[in-house]
This record gives C-alpha cells, sequence and structure tokens, in this order.
C-alpha cells in the first residue's frame, strides 16, 4: 500500500501539473509533506542532488524522493508515477494529429504556424543583434554559418565547433581580427 501512495502522489502531480518539471517542483514537495513521507528537509536533499545529476528534474527528483521514502521499490513506483502521465499524453497528442492530418485546413494552418515562427525567430535574432551591436564581420561568419547549416544540416557539430574555434579567441581578447 506504501508503494501506491509513493505512486500517487507522483501520478497526481504530474497529470495535473501544467508547465513542466520545474513546475512540479514544489508542489512535489508539498504533496509529499502533506501526505508525511519525506520532510522538507529530506526533500530539499533530494532537490539538492537532482539539480546535480543530468536528466529531467521532474524524474530525478521523484527517483530520489521514493528512494528516501521506501527504498528501490519506492523509487521505483515514483518513477512510474511521474512517467506514464506525460507517456499517454503524447500517444494521445500523436492519435489526434494522425487523424488531423486528414483535415484539410491543417496543411495551410500548420504552413501559417511555420511562417509566424520563423517571422518571430527572426525578430529575436534582429533584436539580439541590435542589442550586441555585433560588427559587420561577426554578422558575416554568423551569416555564413545559418547558410551553411540550411545546405549542409548533418554538418551541425562541425559548425559549432567552427564557430566557437573562430570567434571566442576573439571575444576573449575582446578586439576585431586583423
Amino acid at each position: 500500500m506504501r508503494y501506491f501512495r509513493i505512486f500517487w502522489v507522483f501520478f497526481k502531480v504530474s497529470a495535473l501539473t501544467p508547465g513542466g518539471g520545474y513546475a512540479m517542483v514544489p508542489i512535489f514537495q508539498v504533496r509529499l509533506e502533506k501526505e508525511k513521507l519525506l520532510s522538507e528537509k529530506a526533500f530539499l536533499q533530494s532537490l539538492g542532488l537532482a539539480q546535480c545529476l543530468p536528466g529531467p528534474i521532474a524524474f530525478n527528483v521523484s527517483r530520489l524522493c521514493g528512494q528516501q521514502i521506501a527504498g528501490g521499490w519506492g523509487s521505483f513506483a515514483a518513477t512510474l508515477g511521474v512517467v506514464i502521465p506525460p507517456f499517454f499524453s503524447v500517444i494521445l497528442v500523436s492519435l489526434v494529429l494522425n487523424w488531423l492530418q486528414q483535415a484539410v485546413w491543417l496543411e495551410p494552418f500548420l504552413s501559417g504556424v511555420y511562417g509566424a515562427a520563423l517571422g518571430l525567430v527572426g525578430g529575436m535574432v534582429y533584436k539580439v543583434y541590435r542589442s550586441q551591436k555585433w560588427p559587420p564581420w561577426k554578422l558575416a561568419i554568423v551569416g555564413g554559418g545559418i547558410a551553411f547549416l540550411f545546405l549542409f544540416p548533418s554538418w551541425v557539430l562541425a559548425l559549432i565547433l567552427a564557430l566557437l574555434v573562430t570567434l571566442y579567441p576573439v571575444e576573449k581578447r575582446g578586439r576585431t581580427p586583423r
């Protein structure tokens, strides 16, 4: 019964909290304290360790809190409780999108959304450019890099490394190249 209580606390929070892992963390704390499963100090210890681990914060917090409450099986129950709601949400969304794929209005709508997203990103890039006051040579390097990505998308890692090698030493010295 204890494992089900652990599972149910994390399941409810995961299923009913919009906003992702960091939005869930304070609710985890409140629910665990209210259910008298974990003290504030123990929760904060788990949270501190969870932030040091790679991976989603909600997953790490649930795993570590479950471990503190009831060992390995508690960890398993908590992790399962956090993972099940988004798993089935993704399946439900994919089924709805698959069903909507036959809708005549969806493709033009998504094309419009794509165009709007490009406009928003372009506007943000322009604001960053204006706030940074980049010299023309730096703009040319970054613009060339973006064009290169469109032409050769599989070279993304090599391009990022090349831009870092090109721009970082110049930024570190604080002057333009000669």
